[in-house]
């Protein structure tokens, strides 16, 4: 059995095995992205998530996101998102990159937990 202390570490990242197909939403590219089989599951989800943010256009900085189920599937991955000026070139961040992608998530049925 278990002790507390043992229940609380955290356990070691799972290897990213790819992207569902429905993870990304229209106009959000992943650029051929696939986990490299050398680098660690966060090292995978960190790479993945600065390519997505490359499809940013907001003028306070570009940020991504990308959410993995238990299994190292990429279930969701987003950019940060204007709410008040969605067609300006450079609009202002006003949605988190993760508060997108757990939204999408949500809208799309995928269990986060």
């Amino acid at each position: 059995e278990q002790t507390g202390e043992e229940k609380l570490k955290p356990k070691p990242p799972v290897q990213l095995r790819g992207i569902r197909p429905d993870a990304l939403p229209e106009g959000i590219a992943s650029f051929g992205w696939t986990p490299l089989s050398e680098l660690s599951g966060d090292e995978n989800g960190v790479d993945l998530a600065l390519l997505l943010a490359r499809n940013s256009r907001c003028r306070a900085g570009s940020m991504g996101c990308a959410i993995a189920d238990s299994s190292g599937m990429v279930i969701a991955g987003h950019v940060n998102a204007p709410v008040w000026e969605p067609n300006a070139k450079r609009p202002a961040s006003d949605l988190h990159a993760e508060v997108n992608a757990i939204g999408l998530c949500a809208r799309r049925g995928f269990a986060t937990q």
